[in-house]
């Protein structure tokens, strides 16, 4: 028997485009991209799926920073929350390629923003999604 996620009846979901660009920054104040935003009774985090968009030649990692509502170019508005492993890929056209997916299940205060980047730079790019559930 396969576990089967536990996933939200109302979700709540922004659309990350796909990311290629590197960002080296680790406090979430560079060139980061908005990944989820709790609603004003706060919000539920299951996990959180990122999928290639084709060949990316090189590993990278996707950073996920908690921010607390407020503008992330501040530094103390960013908490790093997790780097996610992504490898390289090679797109075909007869095997699908799967998702990486991290399992987070923990709850997000009201308001507070979850951005995103990548560590490196790749060719076709990784695009995220969160699973979220407003409370």
């Amino acid at each position: 028997m396969s576990a089967t996620p536990n996933l939200p009846i109302t979700g709540n979901h922004t659309l990350v485009p796909v990311l290629t660009a590197g960002d080296t920054t680790k406090d979430g104040t560079g060139s980061v991209s908005l990944l989820a935003q709790a609603g004003t009774s706060g919000a539920y985090l299951y996990q959180i799926r990122v999928m290639a968009y084709g060949t990316n030649s090189t590993s990278t990692i996707l950073r996920v920073w908690l921010n607390n509502n407020s503008t992330p170019t501040v530094a103390a508005n960013n908490s790093l929350l997790y780097e996610i492993q992504l490898p390289a890929t090679t797109i075909s056209e007869t095997l699908a390629q799967k998702p990486q997916v991290y399992n987070c299940n923990i709850r997000l205060k009201a308001n507070y923003r979850l951005y995103c980047c990548l560590s490196t730079t790749v060719s076709a790019g990784w695009q995220p999604f969160a699973v979220v559930e407003d409370l």
